[in-house]
């Protein structure tokens, strides 16, 4: 529903609903509630994004690396860098194999003109990408991103390889393809 948002009506609304409705089953599970972030994210309501996020550290998920990834990477958005950063490195001390840590912190980096640091981290993103079918884009990004830190820092070669690869995992990401070109 969340990323049908923009071609169905009322889709971003049914996810909020089922998001709703799964936190109230979650047993303290962050991710109904990460879900219910996203959509408020989507939905340009950042202020309800921010307070989930914080009641959910408040909550004692100060250590779980997709709660500190994703308030990072919305911190970030608003140019609140030294916050943003903070948050993203201790997702990454707490989430070594976590892609969703790694590739925060790699995409982060890259951003910011630490091509050497975020290659690392997008490469362990890269090794421990999601395989679920319905995050195919989510793969395609990641390996996307961590083209772009390959080429960055000049390894033509592996980069090309790799924005290939991006866009064998989703068809329908076309930048893959065009970083290759």
């Amino acid at each position: 529903c969340v990323s049908q948002r923009l071609e169905t009506p009322r889709a971003l609304e049914v996810a909020e609903e089922m998001y709703s409705a799964a936190v109230s089953i979650s047993d303290g599970e962050p991710e109904p509630r990460l879900g219910l972030a996203r959509c408020y994210e989507s939905g340009f309501r950042f202020e309800e994004a921010f307070a989930v996020y914080t009641e959910l550290l408040d909550e004692g998920m100060d250590t779980h690396p997709s709660v500190l990834a994703r308030l990072g990477g919305l911190e970030s958005r608003f140019r609140m860098y030294e916050r943003a950063r903070a948050h993203l490195m201790e997702a990454e001390r707490y989430g070594r194999t976590s892609w969703e840590a790694q590739w925060g912190l790699g995409s982060f980096l890259l951003a910011r003109g630490e091509e050497e640091k975020a290659t690392g981290h997008l490469e362990l993103a890269a090794r421990f990408e999601p395989t679920a079918p319905d995050l195919k884009q989510t793969r395609a990004r990641i390996r996307y991103d961590y083209a772009r830190g390959l080429l960055a820092v000049g390894r033509l070669s592996e980069a090309k390889n790799w924005f290939t690869k991006a866009a064998q995992a989703d068809p329908d990401f076309s930048a893959g393809e065009a970083g290759g070109l």
